[in-house]
């Protein structure tokens, strides 16, 4: 998934490092780090783990649904139908509470 506009569409704040290939992320009370190509990230200063690391194409960086779901705690909703998957991503309505 292409994080940057994920991020914005739940009205987060997302910054990136170049120098350090380092993504920071505020939504919803939670302060997020992660770093391309590796598979650990922090989460309000807690270490947890994904299956697949982030990592950069064409000027854009793709995360793996794990880390939308649990990272950021959002619902993670998708159809297959003719010829294409559409994918919906939208607060969790307990955090909304």
């Amino acid at each position: 998934m292409p994080l940057w506009a994920i991020i914005e569409k739940l009205n987060g704040e997302i910054y990136w490092s170049d120098l350090k290939k380092r993504i920071n992320i505020r939504y919803n009370n939670t302060e997020i780090e992660l770093q391309l190509g590796k598979n650990l990230y922090t989460k309000n200063e807690e270490i947890f783990s994904m299956e697949v690391f982030p990592r950069a194409e064409n000027n854009r960086t793709y995360v793996p649904l794990e880390f939308l779901i649990e990272g950021l705690g959002v619902k993670v909703s998708y159809t297959i139908g003719e010829g294409k998957t559409v994918l919906s991503i939208e607060k969790d309505s307990a955090e909304q509470l």
